[in-house]
């Protein structure tokens, strides 16, 4: 079974009108190549994105294409 290890407030994003609510994120660590990690860094800090926001759009494509 997998299972967070500490849950996060759900992230708030205020718009013009109205505040718009985030999907929760949990904390979870794995371990990855570290040439991948430098390379995502690097094209998070040209795309003036997180690391995170990286990570979770790189994730989602992937469950877009391999998810039944």
């Amino acid at each position: 079974m997998i299972s967070s290890t500490t849950s996060v407030k759900s992230e708030e994003k205020k718009t013009s009108e109205k505040t718009v609510e985030k999907e929760s994120a949990v904390h979870c660590n794995f371990i990855i190549n570290k040439s991948i990690h430098k390379r995502m860094k690097y094209l998070a800090i040209d795309l003036n994105k997180s690391l995170k926001d990286i990570v979770n759009e790189a994730m989602e494509e992937y469950l877009a294409k391999y998810e039944k």
